[in-house]
């Protein structure tokens, strides 16, 4: 998360990637109940590294990510990268080199763990929103993926971090997935089962087009 909020985010656009400030251009978006309104500012992200290749006999012309933390999560980090907190950098203070990061680290290790008073209260919304146009007319397909989390293993919505290589795993051990050597998941993994195994674990995928 100190990545997201003190790297540059890679942006895709007309062949060239570029990079501007992190947690910069906010757009609002209206998600689904209950995430409702959100301003996704871009970060870094793995998906600009591989989907621009991917997609290029497509013709794909621009590629972002955008994430919107929660409350004023955003902003708190905004203000801790403004202030040189976020840096891996050595600064010398009183003679001796410090690292700032490492300080703001060992802050945060000193600080009280919260404790949690009742049920989890999470829930995520994963959105691709794919532009383009299909013979001479404009078309958006917008797919998102609910994620509630999981009670029965109370685990909130970092499920739809840790689930998709458990499931890319036990697909390649079933031999649903014949691609071999380094691939990105785009080019290795059939969508519609490993859609099918989210929805197992409680994901549900909506797609509509406009």
């Amino acid at each position: 998360m100190l990545d997201e909020a003190s790297q540059p985010a890679a942006v895709f656009k007309d062949g060239v990637l570029s990079f501007v400030e992190p947690l910069s251009r906010p757009e609002p978006v209206r998600f689904p109940a209950p995430v409702r309104l959100q301003h996704p500012a871009c970060t870094l992200h793995s998906e600009l590294a591989t989907l621009p290749a991917s997609f290029e006999s497509k013709g794909i012309r621009e590629v972002s990510f955008r994430i919107a933390f929660p409350g004023d999560l955003a902003a708190r980090l905004r203000i801790l990268h403004a202030l040189g907190l976020t840096s891996r950098d050595p600064i010398a203070v009183r003679g001796r080199e410090i690292v700032p990061r490492e300080v703001l680290l060992a802050l945060l290790a000193r600080a009280p763990r919260p404790v949690r008073t009742g049920a989890r209260d999470e829930y995520e919304v994963l959105r691709v929103t794919v532009r383009g146009r299909r013979g001479r007319r404009a078309v958006e397909e917008i797919l998102d993926c609910h994620v509630p989390g999981m009670p029965a293993w109370d685990v909130g919505v970092d499920i739809d971090t840790g689930a998709p290589p458990s499931i890319v795993a036990q697909m390649l051990v079933a031999g649903a997935i014949d691609a071999r050597g380094v691939r990105p998941p785009e080019r290795a993994v059939p969508p519609a089962p490993f859609f099918r195994e989210l929805t197992r674990r409680g994901m549900r995928i909506t797609r509509r087009r406009r």
